[in-house]
């Protein structure tokens, strides 16, 4: 959202939870796994590291079962990401850890965990002026037809039982943070 905004888009975020993003990113302990970035830690620290490296290292330890083309889309943006936090404000400790799987140390770590990443996304969000929907969770994508045909927003469901459309004007982007409370 914070991207899209910065493009000129005018997002929307809707989350079913009370409150913005806070399982995953708040529990994540601020890691990020990449290759490179502009913080320069890998030529700092005389760590040889690769887009390939870390996109085999992926593969291998998903026992080859992942899906390569989005495992390498991962591996290929994942600079970007710490580019992006770094370019907010977030602030990384000068080291870089070893997390399973990895032949190499890439693990990027926020200072003050997941905590300080949430909370400097949200003011982020907050200093743009994003709009939130909270409580609303998105039960059904609408299309011009069933399965087919341009989307035209989404229908959600609201805590109180009612339920709210919202059109989109040019797209509906869907993501995750995790997992988090999946029964509601």
């Amino acid at each position: 959202a914070i991207t899209a905004h910065d493009e000129g888009v005018d997002a929307l975020i809707i989350d079913k939870m009370p409150q913005l993003g806070l399982c995953n990113t708040a529990v994540s302990g601020g890691i990020i796994n990449a290759w490179s970035s502009k913080l320069k830690l890998h030529e700092k620290l005389g760590i040889q590291d690769s887009l390939e490296l870390q996109y085999q290292d992926l593969l291998r330890s998903g026992d080859y079962m992942g899906d390569p083309e989005l495992i390498r889309t991962l591996v290929e943006n994942a600079p970007s990401v710490i580019d992006f936090l770094v370019d907010i404000g977030v602030p990384f400790t000068e080291t870089l850890t070893m997390s399973g799987g990895q032949s190499v140390p890439r693990t990027f770590s926020v200072i003050g965990g997941g905590p300080t990443l949430h909370k400097k996304l949200r003011e982020e969000i907050q200093k743009r002026g994003i709009k939130t929907l909270l409580g609303h969770k998105v039960t059904r994508i609408i299309r011009e037809k069933a399965n087919s045909g341009r989307v035209l927003g989404v229908e959600t469901g609201t805590e109180d039982g009612k339920t709210k459309y919202i059109r989109a004007r040019k797209a509906v982007i869907l993501t995750a943070g995790g997992f988090c409370r999946s029964d509601l």
